[in-house]
Parts: C-alpha cells; sequence; structure tokens
C-alpha cells in the first residue's frame, strides 16, 4: 500500500503522526500505519507521552523526562547526528550539572531520545571517556565520573606543564587573529564574571585558555588541551569564583595576555605556570570544603 504521505515526501504531511515529513519521526521509512507497524508506533507514542508528561518512578525514567523537557534538548539537527555532536549535548550536560557525577548514562535511551542511532552515541562515550568525563563499566555501561582530590591534583599538574608551555609557543607564534580572537574572549569573562552562572563563567575561562594552546600552532598540543580542559570544566563549572578571586583571575589572564602580545615567552610562560598554580589551590580549598559539608553529622 502507498505511503499517506510518499507522494509528496518533502512538503506532505503524515497523518499518522499529524505533523510534517520534516518533523515525522519515520521521515527516513513508510508510514508504519501502511506498513503494519501501527502497534509498534503507538507504543512509541505512549513513550514519548510519557516523557512528555515528566512521568517519575525509577531514577532512569526521571532522568529521561528531564533530558527531553530541559531547554536545548530533544531531537539533534541532522548534521550534527554524529558521535561529535552526541559528545557536545553529553558535554553540555555535564558541564551544566544537570547530569551528575555517578549518574547512569543510557546508552539505548540517549539515542532514541537524541534521534540517531546507538552506533554513535557509543562512539560519543567512548570519546568522554577518554577526556575522563564519564566512565565505562563492563555489563554496567556508562556512567558520568566522580571527580576526587587527586583527579584535581593531577589535572592541574598536568595543566601547569601543558599550558605554560603553550603560552610559550604562542608568545613566538600567535598572529593579529590570535590576538583579536583572545581579546574578545577576555572582554567576555570581564563581562559574565560578576553575574554570570558558574557554567557561564567556566566557560568563558575556557575559550581563553583554548585560544592560547590554538595560538601555539600545534593540532598535538590542542588535542591533548582540548581533554584536559573538559574535565577542568566538569568540575568548575559546579562552583562559582568569589568576587576576590574572579578578579585575580582576570589579572592574571590580563597580564598573559599583554606577555603574548609583546611576544615574551618567558614572561607567558611564567605567567601561565602561576595562573594555573593559583586555580589549583583554590580549586582544591573548595573541593575540601564541599566534601566536609557533605559529611554527615556525626553524635558525639
Amino acid at each position: 500500500m502507498r505511503s499517506s504521505w510518499g507522494s509528496t515526501r518533502r512538503g506532505g504531511a503524515c497523518r499518522t503522526s499529524r505533523t510534517t515529513w520534516r518533523r515525522c519521526r519515520w521521515r527516513s521509512r513508510r508510514c508504519p500505519r501502511d506498513s503494519g507497524g501501527g502497534a509498534r508506533f503507538r507504543r512509541a507514542r505512549r513513550y514519548d507521552l510519557h516523557l512528555a508528561r515528566g512521568a517519575s518512578g525509577g531514577r532512569g525514567e526521571r532522568w529521561e523526562s528531564a533530558f527531553m523537557q530541559s531547554p536545548g534538548r530533544g531531537v539533534v539537527p541532522l548534521s550534527q547526528r554524529t558521535s561529535e555532536g552526541v559528545a557536545r549535548v553529553l558535554r553540555n550536560e555535564i558541564f551544566s550539572g544537570r547530569l551528575k557525577p555517578g549518574e547512569p548514562v543510557r546508552e539505548r535511551l540517549l539515542a532514541e531520545q537524541l534521534g540517531v542511532s546507538r552506533t554513535p552515541v557509543r562512539e560519543a562515550l567512548f570519546t568522554l571517556q577518554s577526556e575522563g568525563l564519564v566512565e565505562l563499566t563492563p555489563n554496567r555501561g556508562a556512567t558520568v565520573r566522580t571527580i576526587t582530590a587527586r583527579d584535581i591534583m593531577q589535572i592541574y599538574t598536568l595543566r601547569e606543564v601543558l599550558e605554560s608551555y603553550a603560552a610559550g609557543e604562542a608568545a613566538q607564534a600567535r598572529t593579529s587573529e590570535d590576538l583579536e580572537a583572545l581579546e574578545d574572549a577576555h572582554a567576555k569573562l570581564e563581562r559574565v564574571s560578576p553575574t554570570g552562572t558558574p557554567m557561564q563563567v567556566a566557560m568563558a575561562d575556557l575559550a581563553f585558555h583554548t585560544l592560547v594552546s590554538e595560538a601555539a600552532g600545534s593540532r598535538m598540543l590542542q588535542t591533548i588541551m582540548g581533554q584536559v580542559l573538559a574535565f577542568t570544566v566538569s568540575f568548575r563549572s559546579n562552583y562559582s569564583y568569589p568576587g576576590e578571586r574572579a578578579a585575580v583571575a582576570i589579572e592574571q589572564h590580563r597580564a598573559i595576555l599583554d606577555a603574548l602580545r609583546e611576544q615574551d615567552a618567558e614572561r607567558a610562560e611564567r605567567l601561565m605556570r602561576e595562573h594555573v598554580e593559583s586555580a589549583r589551590l583554590f580549586a582544591l580549598r573548595h573541593f575540601t570544603h564541599a566534601q566536609r559539608e557533605a559529611e554527615p553529622e556525626t553524635g558525639t
């Protein structure tokens, strides 16, 4: 039997889903009513209504409902239905704190919610595992990684080595376009620091550090730094800098930018090392304080 939208595929309407072809979830196949897939379609529709109504139940169901109802979520555009596009969505969920440490990331459900096959989801999870954002456990699947004080110490130690080297290289290799992009990133950080959310500030800070590594002109360095900085943002986006600490960080960024502009490699390298070291000390203090507050009170 002929599909109800077969003759007007690109502009017609699918009577089964009561929507245009471009938005019909069955657009890449024959209409389920005409191909004998009515039962499967009705089950899918009940599943969609279950999510839309925010049905509560187990932890997985609560996550499904929250995932679909939050802004910016849902079926991704065709151009982003790749492992990179899925990884970008998941990074945003982790950075924003909507996916919390220890929370499961269910491959099958995520594929259905984003409108992609399971292959790009699986590849995206491997990418996030290499960045230290998720853990893949046999027979258990993926979970958001829980960060420890040792993780923070190690990642900032790596950052000191890599970013100081990147700053020294960038001072010699930077172009006028690099400096302009860094000025814009620095100006954005100054704007969002006073009133922005922790995630907005963390992403603005990430943009500045990423541009420094890009100005160094090494693709290998950019790849490694991308992994290191992604891990940093996963916990940095969960707390705010006090006003005094935020002002110090902005001043340090300005000093690094001035050294890059003057092509003073030695000074740029030293300033970046000092900046990362001060960030490490603050991150460890915050983490220790948060851990103490999370400990249950015990009677005497």
